[in-house]
């Protein structure tokens, strides 16, 4: 009566871990299917296809294994199941030579992640196998579970696969500058994994994730970027919209952004898509900030005059010490309707701000060691 019930409650142990990884397996799927569906290919550009041998050998392996616990043969299912490992770690050797790796891109950390987290379960499956004679039952179970996992992931990684079918077909002109479709195809990708959720997909600053942030995501419609470093209303260079993504933007949703080299500059090009603006205005010069006319010497004395500048002269007090929601003459909620272009649009439900608290607010471009030189290139 005792081995049954101490069966009966491994077998419902099992169950429920079972239940947990099925669980942890279908977000990591959810993911994949986000990127996969996002992409106009997969691989995407720029990233080498996995070699197919090594996953189909590894796929018949784990079948034989299954077939042979299946039939009581244990050191039989012990073998196939080592020999899985070791054809997976061939095939992972074959694709790292072929310059997919875990930081490469989104294919190669998927694939990497995937592979890894479920050649764990076949090492503890084995473990398994081995130690827990009492309970051999459960641990078949999960050896079969091991298997059909495999199957999804081996349909999903390596077969579901289709050819880069992009938008882009002809070369984009800017000023100093033409953009090839082929990188334009690259940009869309990296775009549509690292910014369509808050941008959204047309790059209005709609995307599904920016209902709750304030401030909102940018409109990469308006070609206005507050935060270019540049005099407005002049363009951004791409060395300062480079800037942003890298380092972010204190106080707000847009943290940093460690986008590889190879997908930086064609996201870029591909977010100038989204207003004209970028083929009829060449980009601004950055703002360079002059000598300190006071010096540390003299930091008193330039507190003092800024003191006033900030109080009086410029005003600035009126806005960052009021405490009151304010228009955004950057961000709007809603657009009134019959406008024809861009820029005829005439904003009907603007965003409304607390502008920030100097004393406590984190500043948006402002950062630690270079203080001086980031506040005065904001306020320029």
């Amino acid at each position: 009566m005792q081995a049954a019930r101490r069966d009966a409650t491994s077998f419902v142990g099992m169950a429920i871990f079972l239940g947990g990884w099925t669980m942890t397996f279908a977000a990591l799927l959810f993911v994949w299917a986000d990127v996969r569906l996002s992409g106009g290919g997969w691989p995407p550009d720029g990233e080498a296809r996995a070699p197919l041998v090594y996953p189909a050998v590894a796929t018949l392996v784990m079948a034989a294994s299954s077939w042979a616990l299946a039939r009581g043969r244990m050191r039989a299912t012990l073998v196939l199941g080592v020999g899985f490992l070791a054809v997976q770690v061939c095939g992972w050797v074959a694709l790292w030579r072929a310059g997919v790796t875990p930081s490469s891109g989104r294919y190669g950390s998927l694939l990497y992640t995937f592979c890894a987290f479920h050649a764990l379960h076949v090492v503890v499956g084995l473990v398994g196998l081995v130690a827990a004679r009492a309970t051999r039952r459960n641990w078949r179970m999960f050896w079969h579970y091991v298997g059909a996992v495999w199957l999804v992931l081996f349909a999903a990684l390596y077969l579901a696969g289709c050819s880069n079918d992009h938008p882009f077909t002809q070369p984009m002109a800017l000023p100093g500058r033409t953009v090839d479709a082929a990188t334009l195809n690259r940009g869309r990708d990296a775009y549509q994994q690292y910014c369509r959720p808050c941008h959204g997909e047309r790059g209005d600053g709609r995307g599904y994730s920016s209902a709750g942030l304030r401030p909102p995501p940018r409109d990469f419609t308006q070609a206005l970027f507050k935060f270019g470093h540049t005099p407005i209303p002049a363009l951004p260079p791409d060395a300062e919209l480079a800037r942003i993504v890298r380092r972010g933007l204190n106080g707000t949703a847009m943290l940093p952004w460690d986008v590889p080299d190879h997908e930086l500059d064609p996201l870029l090009q591909y977010v100038k898509t989204f207003s004209p603006l970028w083929r009829t205005q060449p980009p601004g010069e950055a703002i360079v900030p002059s000598p300190d006319p006071y010096g540390a010497a003299r930091a008193a004395e330039a507190a003092a005059h800024g003191d006033e500048v900030f109080h009086k002269t410029a005003q600035c007090a009126r806005c960052h010490e009021s405490h009151e929601l304010r228009d955004s003459p950057e961000f709007c909620l809603r657009w009134k309707p019959g406008y024809k272009t861009i820029e005829e649009r005439e904003c009907e439900q603007p965003v409304r701000q607390v502008p920030p608290d100097l004393a406590c607010d984190p500043l948006r471009t402002i950062y630690k060691g270079t203080e001086l030189v980031d506040l005065y290139r904001v306020i320029a």
